[in-house]
C-alpha cells in the first residue's frame, strides 16, 4: 500500500512540475514575442495594422465580386 501511495505522490509531483514547465515556456514565448516587436504587442505594430487593412480590402473585394455575380445571375 505504501508503494502505491508513493507512486501517486510522485505522479502528482510530476504533473505539477509539468504544468509549471508549460507555464514557464508560455512566459518565455510571450517575452520573445515582445522582444521581436520592440516590447509592444504585435497588434499595435504598423505592419500588423497594414496587413489587417489589406486582408480587409481583399475579403471585401471577394464579397462584392460574389454579390455582383449573384445579382447578375438574378437579372
Amino acid at each position: 500500500m505504501a508503494v502505491i501511495t508513493d507512486l501517486q505522490s510522485l505522479s502528482q509531483e510530476f504533473m505539477e512540475e509539468k504544468k509549471e514547465k508549460q507555464r514557464l515556456e508560455e512566459q518565455i514565448q510571450e517575452m520573445q514575442s515582445q522582444l521581436l516587436t520592440g516590447g509592444s504587442k504585435i497588434e499595435e505594430t504598423p505592419a500588423f495594422r497594414q496587413r489587417v487593412a489589406m486582408e480587409h480590402q481583399r475579403i471585401r473585394g471577394e464579397y462584392e465580386s460574389k454579390l455582383a455575380g449573384m445579382l447578375h445571375a438574378w437579372a
